[in-house]
């Protein structure tokens, strides 16, 4: 059997749905290909590169192609008389609908016809206008035909060739000699603007790079009409070639024609434009001055520091938005479609990405405007805890005592509670506490006693105001007792905490007193602590005695 018969059910109808749409494509395309042979395209008559006319019609019973090599066999054949007998042309009427048309001919030999179908209806031409180009055109390539091979023609030519090459690329040396001048000088101008230098970042070095390619860009856009403007002074010097010098000649003075006017034409909405912006930087000029006045690090600020800089930057963006708005309507070319395409498709794509940057930004608004937390303060934010060194609109940077460097979103620091250390220290320091369960079987009063031993021996706690135990819990199985005391700087709290941690625990060893931290489940068989002569363990080292003395522990 055949092998088809044994595929799977869904196989065999793909391979239906397959042969379906192949069948289907296919008779479009010969359908489409028996359109396109039922279309006669139109061909051009030329004599040595110059257009004598463009054939559209068979009425003639001879399709265009076939026009023009019956044209060119007789012109050719006809030879140099034309020049001397010249051409004659009678108007004649075609085929039962008498269509009208022009023959051409020399001496009485027929050359070839031009029908009025075979205008070009768009561009207006009658047959007696384009009867008259013809014979012109016939006349000026028999003429360079002539020409092209005098000796006298062809030395001028090559040595204008000669020349132009000459200029050509001695032109090219004064571009490259010139561009090499103006990237030194730049360079040398964009290293001595030290505005450029933004904290840590230079931006100079990158702004070399790209005036380097913005010259390179412009020498090779010289280069390029240099060499346009010598091929086709090339080319002009030799009949054969002289039409397309001439046509490049024509596309480049329309080019320049469209572009002069184009540039003309713009200059009144670049005046609005620059004029606009003008207004818009001695606004943001004006506007950062007056706020850099009211915010400063006194207590007689109307705002701090963080929050003057954020109001600087919205109200600059806020100005700049709004001139680039007014502006808008009179930059070159932004009626066009493609630079509204443009437009749309960057609203777009800012509409879409910017759902959580505005998200961000408005909890950086709050932040800064709250005033919940400044630079240089030392907080605490869930997990992280560090220095604050800079507040943006969309993110807060945090250095911990580790020397991390966190950025933390602002929606984050609005979501969770944030813990400010620096915000009550005042001339006693920062408040600073830790707590501690010991089991109701040790007097409250001995606890609070070791607690303040405890802080006594810790360098860095301050003694003055007094270190103070509050009872914050009296719970199951031990009550809670937490020690309450300042410290000189807020960013030394993880080390006095750390120190003061390793004081409890020997304070509460040395007097034999069990801590039921962190969860106490049952009483084991013996209580949980580090008997003196432990304290010093291997690897562990004993501290030196001073002199004169024994062992503060002791």
């Amino acid at each position: 059997m055949s092998g088809s018969f044994f595929l799977p059910g869904n196989l065999r109808v793909a391979g239906v749905v397959v042969g379906i749409v192949l069948s289907t494509a296919l008779g479009a395309v010969n359908l489409s290909a028996e359109e396109d042979s039922g279309k006669i395209e139109p061909e051009r008559l030329e004599l040595l590169n110059r257009e004598v006319v463009v054939f559209r019609s068979d009425t003639t019973q001879l399709s265009p192609a076939e026009r023009v090599d019956d044209a060119t066999r007789r012109i050719r054949a006809a030879g140099d008389s034309l020049l001397e007998s010249g051409i004659d042309t009678v108007d004649i009427t075609v085929g039962d609908d008498e269509e009208p048309g022009v023959r051409f001919s020399s001496e009485g030999e027929f050359l070839f016809t031009i029908l009025e179908s075979d205008l070009n209806e768009l561009s207006g031409e009658t047959l007696r206008e384009a009867s008259k180009r013809a014979i012109s055109q016939i006349n000026d390539a028999l003429d360079a035909r002539a020409e092209q091979f005098q000796p006298e023609r062809i030395a001028l030519g090559i040595g204008v060739v000669v020349g132009t090459t000459a200029l050509f690329l001695l032109g090219i040396w004064l571009i490259r000699r010139v561009g090499g001048w103006l990237r030194g000088r730049l360079e040398k101008f964009i290293n001595r603007i030290r505005q450029l230098k933004i904290k840590r970042a230079d931006l100079r070095p990158h702004i070399v790079v790209v005036e380097k390619k913005a010259v390179g860009l412009l020498e090779g856009i010289a280069i390029f009409f240099l060499g346009y403007v010598w091929l086709t002074t090339c080319l002009y010097q030799f009949p054969a070639t002289a039409p397309w010098g001439a046509a490049l000649g024509q596309s480049l003075g329309q080019f320049a024609s469209k572009v002069g006017s184009s540039v003309l034409g713009s200059l009144p909405g670049l005046g609005i434009v620059t004029f606009i912006f003008l207004i818009a930087r001695w606004l943001s000029r004006l506007s950062d001055h007056l706020i850099r006045g009211l915010g400063s690090e006194s207590a007689s600020s109307l705002m701090s520091a963080d929050t003057a800089r954020a109001t600087r930057r919205i109200i600059g963006a806020t100005i700049w938005l709004f001139a680039i708005v007014m502006s808008y309507p009179y930059i070159p070319g932004s009626g066009s479609v493609a630079f509204q395409g443009m437009s749309m498709l960057l609203g777009l794509m800012i509409s879409l990405g910017s759902s959580g940057m505005i998200n961000q930004i408005m909890s950086g608004f709050v932040m800064l405007y709250s005033g919940s937390i400044r630079t240089g303060e030392y907080v605490r934010v869930g997990e992280m805890e560090g220095t604050v060194t800079e507040m943006g609109l969309l993110a807060t940077k945090i250095m911990t005592p580790r020397r991390d460097f966190i950025s933390v979103p602002n929606a984050i620091l609005v979501s969770n509670p944030t813990y400010n250390y620096s915000r009550l220290a005042d001339e006693n320091g920062a408040v600073v506490s830790t707590s501690v369960t010991i089991g109701y079987d040790t007097p409250w009063r001995q606890v609070h006693a070791m607690l303040k031993l405890a802080s006594e021996r810790t360098p860095g706690l301050r003694q003055d105001p007094e270190p103070r135990v509050l009872q914050t819990g009296l719970l199951d199985h031990y009550a809670e007792y937490t020690l309450v005391f300042y410290i000189e700087e807020p960013t030394s709290r993880p080390a006095v905490l750390s120190r003061l941690h390793a004081e409890i625990q020997d304070v509460f060893n040395e007097y034999e007193v069990q801590i039921m931290s962190p969860h106490f489940r049952e009483q084991p068989e013996q209580d949980l602590i580090v008997p003196k002569s432990n304290w010093f363990d291997k690897p562990a080292a004993e501290p030196r005695l001073e002199q004169g003395g024994a062992d503060k522990h002791s």
